[in-house]
């Protein structure tokens, strides 16, 4: 979880889940690859989708792009090898 790292702008707590698993961050913007690390996984060997509404948004091919961090984002990882 990115509860401090070093960098990291004190601000307000935002809960996010990834496969199901609470995290947060004080982050206004996280990136996918850095949601994954966050998660304990290898974004070499997964990639993440945002849940919204019933409906995936892949960032398969944008693991570097900022997405703005609201409370209650849910995400599922992907195994790119599968």
């Amino acid at each position: 979880m990115s509860a401090k790292v070093p960098g990291e702008k004190p601000g307000l707590l935002i809960h996010y889940t990834v496969d199901g698993e609470i995290q947060s961050t004080t982050d206004e913007t996280l990136t996918p690859r850095e949601i994954l690390e966050d998660a304990g996984l290898d974004p070499a060997t997964h990639y993440l989708a945002r849940v919204a509404n019933g409906r995936w948004q892949s960032f398969k091919d944008a693991p570097d792009t900022p997405i703005v961090m609201d409370e209650d984002r849910q995400f599922v990882s992907v195994d790119a090898r599968a």
